[in-house]
C-alpha cells in the first residue's frame, strides 16, 4: 500500500512538472508578441481566441494557451491555500506525528477491556511542560478502571514523566501529565511535514532529542459487551498524521466481518472504511490506517451476535 501511495505521487509531481513546462513553452510566444507589438490586452486576447493568428503557427494553440492559464491559476490559488493551511497547523502548539491504538478484550464474553496507546509528538512551543488526556465512555453500564490508568513519555530513552493528575469520575477520564521538564522545540521539526520528520526519526535517527515517544493504558468493564458496541476517535482542528487503530476480539465470541462498520465522519459527510481483519493465535483482529485525520472522527461499530451466540452455547452447557 504504501508503495502504490508513493508510485501515484511521484506521478502526479511528474504530470504537474509535465504541465506546468507545457505552460511555459505555450506562454512564450504571447510574451514576445507583447515585447515586439506592443498590443493592448483586448487586442492579445483576441490573437489567443482567433483559431488562426499571428502568435502561433499551428491552429487553435491560442485556446490551449488560455486553457492552461486558467488551470494554472487555479493550481496556484490551491497551493497558496495548501501553504497558508501547513503554516498554521505548524504553529500549533504540539504536533501528532503517529498514533498506534489497540483495543484488546482480555475475556472472552467481551467484558473487559485494554486499550493500549503509543504516540509520537513534538513541542513546537517554548514552556509546555504537561500534556492534557482526556476520555469518555459510551455505555451506560461502562465502567474505567482508576487503577490501570499508566502514561509515561521518553525522549531519547530518558523518562521525563513526573507524575499524572487525574481527575476522573467511573465514565470519564481527564488527565494532566506533568513532565520533568519544558519540552525542547526544534524549528526543523516544526517547518518540516509530520511524514518526513517521523520518516527521519524512524530511519535515521533524527530529532531523537526532540521528538517525544508516550505509551499510555487503560483498562475499561462492560464498554464493548452489550448488543451494539461502538469505538472512536476524534481530531479536532488541527490533523493527527499516521493512525493506525487495531481491535482485538477472543475469536470464538468476536464480531465476524459482517457484523462490524467502519466509517470516518466529518460533520453530515461519512465515508464508509473496509477494515484489514485476520485470525491468528485464537484471535480475530481489524484494523484500519489514516495518514491524516482533520476534523473528523473515525468510527468502529458492530453487533454482538456472535458474543450472544457464545453466551447462549455457554449456559446450555
Amino acid at each position: 500500500m504504501k508503495s502504490s501511495q508513493w508510485t501515484r505521487r511521484l506521478f502526479n509531481i511528474a504530470g504537474v512538472v509535465v504541465g506546468f513546462g507545457a505552460w511555459l513553452a505555450l506562454l512564450w510566444p504571447p510574451m514576445k508578441y507583447v515585447g515586439t507589438h506592443h498590443p493592448s490586452t483586448i487586442q492579445l486576447l483576441i490573437q489567443l481566441i482567433s483559431p488562426i493568428n499571428d502568435i502561433y503557427d499551428i491552429p487553435f494553440l491560442g485556446w490551449a494557451t488560455i486553457v492552461l492559464t486558467i488551470l494554472a491559476i487555479i493550481f496556484l490559488l490551491w497551493c497558496f491555500r495548501q501553504v497558508s493551511y501547513y503554516i498554521e497547523i505548524s504553529r500549533v502548539n504540539i504536533s501528532v506525528l503517529e498514533t498506534n491504538l489497540e483495543l484488546e478484550f482480555t475475556e472472552l464474553d467481551l467484558s473487559k477491556t485494554r486499550l493500549s496507546r503509543t504516540q509520537v509528538f513534538h513541542a513546537n512551543r517554548s514552556n509546555i511542560s504537561a500534556y492534557h488526556i482526556t476520555s469518555k465512555l459510551d455505555s451506560m453500564s461502562g465502567r474505567i478502571d482508576p487503577t490501570s490508568i499508566q502514561f509515561i513519555s521518553k525522549i531519547n530513552g530518558e523518562r521525563i514523566t513526573e507524575r499524572l493528575l487525574p481527575r476522573s469520575t467511573q465514565t470519564s477520564m481527564d488527565i494532566i501529565e506533568i513532565y520533568s521538564r519544558v519540552l525542547p522545540t526544534n524549528i526543523l521539526a516544526t517547518a518540516l511535514p509530520n511524514e518526513f520528520v517521523l520518516w527521519m526519526y524512524r530511519s535515521l535517527g533524527r530529532f531523537s532529542s526532540t521528538l517525544v515517544e508516550r505509551r499510555g493504558e487503560v483498562s475499561y468493564a462492560n464498554e464493548y459487551n452489550g448488543p451494539e458496541a461502538i469505538f472512536s476517535l476524534t481530531a479536532q482542528r488541527y490533523p493527527v498524521t499516521k493512525i493506525n487503530i487495531r481491535l482485538s476480539f477472543p475469536d470464538v465470541s468476536g464480531p465476524e466481518l459482517g457484523d462490524m462498520s467502519c466509517f470516518v465522519i466529518r460533520e453530515n459527510a461519512v465515508k464508509v472504511l473496509t477494515p484489514d481483519t485476520w485470525r491468528e493465535g485464537g484471535r480475530c483482529y481489524y484494523q484500519i490506517s489514516f495518514r491524516k485525520l482533520n476534523q473528523a472522527t473515525v468510527r468502529c461499530q458492530w453487533t454482538n451476535r456472535r458474543l450472544e451466540e457464545y453466551l447462549t452455547a455457554r449456559a446450555v452447557t
